[in-house]
């Protein structure tokens, strides 16, 4: 059974409260990820039904922030995948990391049974060439959130028991959320490359393949002619490297995006 402390507009958390004790820690484990890519900010984040949670990060300034700016709390509602800040999180969001020189941030959202899993990196203005780094290191990006949950398992079980509820008008959930993007833009986005080469009519092509549909129910939806189907296919293919839909879905699974691809 958990403990859980209700926030209000002027009390932030306790100086020997799980997220804050954890920062060294947290800050150790993500050293080889500074080194590799001048990662300068991680947290690890769940979010449960009840909408309470708990946040492990290394920089309680930028945490603390959140309640001072009284940040709508959003995780829940998200679909899982990738996202970069400007895509998931609003405009004085953006300001405040920029203030504290914390800059293109990206985001991974993993629902786990009922839980959503949120993990984030960010880095410093001087790192103009993260998202090459972030490109090149998705899968690797991934693979640290679950090194870090198994590494971090008896913190974990203490930050479950210190868990915090929000006000619930800080609560806001996906159909109001300012920025949200639509799946266009999530597929137009530089972080899900090679899927961002694609057209518009490619992006829907690919998403009525993966979803089963035939050549001749792909050129029905488009209202186009089974000729230009093949034609969009074959660009995909050749844009993604892949010779088969099934090699298709590997990719978009690899990059987290399936989920917004399937009906």
């Amino acid at each position: 059974m958990h403990s859980a402390s209700t926030l209000n507009k002027t009390s932030f958390l306790p100086e020997n409260h799980i997220s804050y004790e954890a920062q060294s820690t947290v800050q150790k484990l993500i050293q080889p990820l500074q080194d590799k890519l001048a990662i300068t900010y991680f947290n690890y984040s769940v979010t449960y039904p009840d909408t309470s949670g708990f946040t492990l990060h290394n920089n309680a300034k930028f945490y603390e922030s959140w309640f001072k700016n009284e940040f709508p709390m959003c995780e829940l509602f998200f679909e899982p995948g990738w996202y970069s800040w400007e895509t998931c999180s609003s405009t004085k969001f953006i300001e405040i990391s920029q203030k504290m020189e914390l800059f293109n941030g990206i985001v991974l959202f993993e629902r786990q049974n009922d839980k959503m899993i949120t993990t984030a990196f960010a880095t410093s203005v001087e790192n103009k060439h993260v998202y090459d780094g972030y490109l090149n290191n998705l899968n690797l990006l991934k693979r640290f959130s679950t090194y870090f949950a198994e590494q971090c398992k008896s913190i974990i079980d203490i930050a479950q028991n210190e868990r915090i509820i929000p006000l619930p008008e800080k609560i806001m959930r996906v159909g109001v959320t300012p920025n949200m993007p639509s799946t266009e833009e999530l597929l137009s986005n530089e972080l899900f490359y090679p899927f961002n080469l694609l057209s518009a009519r490619e992006q829907e092509c690919v998403k009525w393949l993966i979803n089963g549909y035939s050549t001749g129910l792909i050129a029905e939806k488009q209202k186009v002619s089974i000729n230009t189907v093949n034609v969009y296919i074959s660009r995909i293919k050749r844009k993604l490297q892949c010779f088969n839909k099934q090699q298709i879905i590997k990719k978009a699974k690899s990059l987290g995006i399936i989920d917004y691809l399937l009906d």
